[in-house]
């Protein structure tokens, strides 16, 4: 890595309370012909994985794409030789998927998120491939891809079975959701209620945290979303209140809270609740 570059991700990486990695840890990253990472090198790039969202949760969008850069390109290099890498791959293509959508190019997401499933499949590390499954179908979501979206939830529920609680409890969220939009009430009902069974008490203790893009919150998101889809606003306007008892607003990142806001102003409309909308929309606005 050349110095320039290495001093700009000094700085990042004190933004983000992480150490610096060791120069030889770099120069074996950036080696063409060493393919495998050691373990301890390996956590250290999936802490920057982490730290990324982290910055992503805070809205430095610009400044989780430099972190992202500057190892990305080079583990996806060795993607296709080192589970560990293509593993890591993996990991950086979903966050560069809603970095995308946050500049507004959500067409991108898609053959980010398949590629890092490509890259999931090939590391055989069963939470990786939940996690970029989750993300393949919210990228097909976003891009109006419904149905897309709806099989790509199927093929994670197979995979999810052995995976971490955290990220299995998203997939079902969204799979409930994606069920919901089908008006098939009955596996609505049994993945909402799965996902809350299997989410775990101390979720910061998971080592992918950040990046499984979860939390209590959005099992609210997800369980308002399917009431919505199954024509129950007022149902829908509880469930994106439910939250709030165990953790504070502000412990949500913004671009969580405005999606929330978002639906919930739908369901405020649906429900002729025009006191609840008017407070959505204020809220919006003050969260921007």
């Amino acid at each position: 890595m050349d110095a320039s570059r290495r001093q700009i991700l000094a700085g990042l990486l004190a933004l983000a309370g992480t150490n610096t990695l060791p120069s030889e840890w770099w120069e074996h990253l950036m080696h063409q012909n060493i393919f495998s990472l050691t373990e301890e090198e390996c956590g250290y790039f999936q802490q920057l994985v982490e730290d990324g969202w982290g910055l992503c949760n805070a809205g430095e969008w610009g400044l989780a794409e430099h972190m992202l850069s500057s190892f990305l390109p080079e583990t996806i290099q060795k993607a296709a030789k080192s589970k560990e890498a293509a593993r890591l791959a993996a990991q950086g293509l979903v966050l560069r998927s809603i970095l995308q959508a946050h500049q507004f190019n959500v067409a991108a997401m898609i053959p980010l998120c398949r590629q890092a499933t490509t890259y999931a499949k090939f590391s055989g590390d069963v939470t990786i491939i939940s996690a970029a499954l989750n993300g393949l179908a919210v990228a097909y979501k976003y891009n109006q891809q419904t149905d897309n979206s709806f099989q790509t939830y199927l093929e994670a529920l197979d995979y999810c079975k052995e995976a971490a609680p955290l990220i299995r409890s998203r997939i079902y969220a969204g799979a409930a959701a994606a069920f919901a939009s089908r008006g098939r009430k009955q596996e609505t009902d049994m993945y909402i209620t799965m996902a809350y069974a299997c989410f775990p008490k101390n979720p910061d203790h998971d080592p992918h945290f950040l990046s499984a893009d979860h939390g209590i919150y959005m099992l609210a998101y997800y369980q308002g979303i399917a009431y919505l889809e199954l024509q129950e606003p007022q149902l829908a306007l509880q469930a994106f209140d439910s939250f709030q008892a165990a953790v504070p607003t502000s412990t949500v990142p913004k671009r969580n809270q405005l999606e929330i806001l978002n639906h919930k102003g739908r369901a405020a409309i649906g429900s002729k609740n025009l006191e609840c909308y008017v407070q959505c929309l204020e809220e919006g606005l003050g969260a921007q």
